[in-house]
């Protein structure tokens, strides 16, 4: 897991009535971040830089109406900010495609953003658009400085080690690389996930385990164990987070530890 800011891991169902629970920790951790993004990047005076920048990044929406993914996050981050008394600039960057990625203004954007928020629809199109492009090394940039990277559904899945695609098993992102996410999850779809994850991982699937996370619920990294060896989470929402220790996913699917809103659960770093 990379050094930075708080990475935000959600189940999917995002920006529905029942995510305040969720929004408002996310915006709380996009806040205490928003200093370091001041050091780093000045604003002309007078500018509107004391507000939060938050860039809605609607790529695994590409294919089925980005505009409604925005214009939902856009209103549910705005009330959750207005409920916190907060100030809030949310824009979107439309990286919808490969080109997008690749082009310096969105990535700009990205950049200088305090939170980026990557809302559900295809993990395969999200890795494709994605992997390794200058739109992500800024996401990573922006983190490593502070800011909160957050992925609900497919967002979430692709911020893994491996994720699923409608064409089977992807290796993910890496931002969480020893975390699977499993949103809207079910035991059922977790045990068929994790097969497959291990007949294309070989013998790295031994170090990856399984995040089941229900809908309008989501899990935030709060820091290390004293060890290291471990990472805090912090669940938000109205359902459940459940932890699979690697392997544990096939044969039976019983979680080794779970939480409700408030609990943390420790995954590996």
């Amino acid at each position: 897991m990379t050094n930075g800011g708080v990475i935000a891991l959600h189940g999917g169902g995002e920006f529905g009535p029942g995510d305040g629970s969720f929004l408002r920790a996310l915006l709380t951790a996009t806040a205490s971040a928003r200093p370091a993004r001041d050091r780093a990047c000045s604003g002309p005076a007078g500018s509107d830089d004391d507000a939060l920048r938050i860039v809605l990044l609607p790529t695994a929406a590409a294919h089925s109406r980005p505009d409604l993914a925005v214009a939902h996050g856009r209103a549910a981050l705005s009330d959750a900010a207005d409920g916190l008394g907060l100030r809030a600039r949310i824009e979107a960057v439309e990286v919808l495609e490969r080109p997008d990625a690749e082009a310096p203004i969105p990535a700009g954007r990205l950049a200088g953003a305090d939170l980026v928020y990557l809302p559900g629809g295809d993990p395969g199109h999200l890795l494709t658009v994605l992997d390794a492009s200058l739109a992500w090394r800024a996401m990573l940039a922006a983190h490593a400085r502070g800011a909160v990277l957050a992925g609900a559904s497919a967002g979430a899945m692709a911020f893994g080690g491996w994720s699923w695609a409608p064409t089977g098993p992807r290796r993910g992102l890496g931002l969480v690389p020893r975390v699977a996410v499993v949103p809207h999850h079910d035991d059922g779809r977790l045990r068929g996930w994790a097969a497959g994850v291990a007949a294309a991982a070989g013998s790295e699937a031994e170090r990856i385990g399984w995040l089941g996370l229900d809908e309008e619920t989501g899990v935030l990294s709060a820091g290390p164990t004293p060890d290291g060896s471990h990472v805090r989470w912090q669940v938000a929402g109205r359902g459940t987070a459940r932890w699979f220790r690697p392997g544990s996913a096939e044969t039976g699917a019983r979680p080794a530890a779970s939480g409700t809103d408030g609990d943390v659960l420790e995954l590996p770093a």
